[in-house]
């Protein structure tokens, strides 16, 4: 509260929670390789990649370096979590991550890892 003050807050918590939806967007135009596992929040995007692939393709994208994203096994399932808020992250970073994770998601769906 001290860095932004009120209205301050008010706009970043905006931003992130257009961010996660941006992201949430993203994944559901590849309805091919990904899957919403539970309605966005806020800032933080749950998906699955097609063909039980999730875990491997979380994998490889922690191999890389590039981003950073969050897993977690709910009631039996492996999912991936991306959360969209930092206050330094734009829309072009958000973008950038989606490739990301297509990339690495076609990548392990074609035998590349």
């Amino acid at each position: 509260m001290r860095t932004y003050g009120l209205s301050g807050m008010q706009q970043h918590i905006r931003h992130t929670i257009s961010l996660g939806r941006l992201f949430s967007v993203l994944i559901r135009s590849r309805n091919d390789l990904f899957e919403i596992f539970v309605d966005p929040e806020f800032a933080l995007t749950v998906f699955t990649v097609k063909g039980d692939l999730t875990k491997k393709v979380y994998q490889k994208i922690e191999r890389e370096g590039k981003m950073f994203p969050s897993s977690a096994v709910v009631g039996g399932t492996f999912v991936i979590r991306v959360v969209s808020g930092l206050p330094a992250l734009e829309e072009k970073d958000i973008r950038e991550a989606f490739e990301i994770v297509v990339k690495a998601s076609e990548e392990v769906k074609n035998g590349i890892e």
